[in-house]
């Protein structure tokens, strides 16, 4: 997470960018196309936090598949002399546990009727309730990961975005040669495509901002609620979790539809 933090500084850039911006508003002349071009190649630090958002994220995220893949073999170990595995579901057989690896779909049944009958009744129960506490800990870890998940194709569209500016601003030189033509017209499409792309990086800004914060929550959860594997996990650590992959997904800010 130092790579998150580090990126606070860039606040202060910002701060930089809309003291020049408003400088030439109090002017009354606003920048030309070139000069926002050359205010748009200073981005690399939000491109480098983005990026470093995005390492961060998919390493965390592989984190989780491992860490998945190996309670999915501990809790196979665990139900391997229970008694008869089927592979097959039949809709209304009492089932004594339905077990799925969430990552390669692998799918395996323990119905009631082909438990071992050497096992005691009540080992066989004690195991169902480890092996519900694995799947409790699996569920949360699914959770995570499709936070990440979220999280990093957040961080990739803003980087696009800011691709998308940096190619239209090296147009600048073909555009100048139209400049005659375009200050004939009311509103002169230089200044509108000025104005739009540092509205878009201030749009981008707020929302690595936002995700940043998300990903703050996601690390006071985990701090709060995480327990080791042989430890039941407070119900209100999934359900937070939820919480958290429904504000990035509903929630995350988007840019308005200001495009000239």
């Amino acid at each position: 997470m130092e790579e998150i933090i580090a990126g606070v500084g860039f606040g202060i850039f910002i701060a930089f960018i809309l003291g020049w911006w408003a400088m030439y508003k109090s002017n009354g002349v606003l920048p030309t196309l070139e000069e926002a071009a050359s205010t748009i190649d200073t981005t690399v630090p939000l491109q480098k936090r983005l990026r470093d958002a995005i390492y961060d994220c998919e390493r965390q995220q592989q984190q989780c598949n491992t860490q998945i893949d190996h309670l999915c073999k501990e809790l196979l170990d665990l139900l391997q002399d229970v008694g008869r595995v089927s592979y097959v579901g039949v809709k209304g057989k009492p089932l004594f546990f339905d077990y799925q690896h969430p990552l390669t779909g692998e799918r395996r049944y323990y119905y009631e009727r082909d438990l071992s009958k050497q096992i005691d009744p009540s080992v066989l129960e004690r195991t169902r309730k480890v092996a519900q506490q694995y799947q409790q800990h699996l569920d949360a870890l699914l959770t995570q990961r499709a936070i990440f998940e979220q999280l990093i194709r957040s961080h990739q569209e803003n980087l696009d975005r800011i691709n998308g500016v940096q190619q239209q601003g090296k147009q600048a030189e073909k555009l100048a040669q139209h400049q005659e033509k375009l200050a004939q017209l009311k509103n002169d499409p230089k200044e509108e495509k000025a104005i739009y792309n540092q509205l878009l990086l201030n749009e981008i800004e707020e929302e690595v901002n936002y995700q940043e914060e998300c990903m703050r929550q996601y690390i006071d959860l985990s701090q709060t609620y995480q327990r080791p594997i042989d430890q039941p996990l407070d119900a209100q650590y999934q359900t937070q979790l939820q919480q958290l992959l429904h504000q990035l997904e509903s929630e995350d800010p988007t840019p308005p539809d200001f495009a000239p």
